[in-house]
C-alpha cells in the first residue's frame, strides 16, 4: 500500500500550516525518517488479509509524529503536530483517493498518547487510521 502512504504524504505536504509547524515539506517520509530531523512525520500503511490469507482492499495506516526533545517546548510542539494532522487526515476519503482507488472509509482508530524514546531523545506520537478501499 505504498501509494497509499504517497498519497497521504501529498496530502499532508498540501497543508500550509502543518508544513510551518514541521519547517519543510520534506520532513514527512514513508516508513522511516532517512536522517533524524527535529520534527518530522512517518507514514505507513499496510494492507489487511482475510481469514484465507488473500489481500482485502482495507487495513490500517500508522502516521507517527516525532518531535526532538532539544527543540524548546517540544513537548506543545508535538501535540500541536499531533492535532494539526489528525484534523488534516480525520474523514478525508475525497483528497485521497487517487485514480485507480476510491477511498469509501478514512477514520482514525487509535493513538498511542505522547510518549519519549529515550534511545532517541525524541517525543513521539502515533495516530492509527483505517481505511476501505474499493476499486475503480
Amino acid at each position: 500500500m505504498i501509494w497509499l502512504s504517497q498519497r497521504v504524504i501529498a496530502y499532508l505536504q498540501a497543508d500550509t500550516a502543518l508544513v510551518s509547524l514541521l519547517g519543510s515539506a520534506d520532513n514527512i517520509f514513508v516508513e522511516s525518517a532517512p536522517l533524524r530531523k527535529g520534527k518530522y512525520v512517518t507514514v505507513s500503511a499496510g494492507i489487511g488479509k482475510d481469514l484465507n490469507n488473500i489481500e482485502v482492499d482495507k487495513g490500517m495506516l500508522d502516521i507517527t509524529i516525532n518531535v526532538s526533545r532539544t527543540i524548546e517546548n517540544a513537548h506543545s510542539v508535538c501535540l500541536g503536530l499531533v492535532a494539526a494532522v489528525n484534523d488534516r487526515l480525520n474523514k478525508s476519503e475525497l483528497g485521497l483517493t487517487s485514480g485507480v482507488y476510491k477511498v469509501l472509509h478514512f477514520l482514525r482508530t487509535d493513538d498511542t498518547d505522547l510518549k519519549v524514546d529515550a534511545k532517541t531523545e525524541e517525543y513521539y506520537f502515533t495516530l492509527v487510521f483505517e481505511f476501505i478501499l474499493d476499486k475503480s
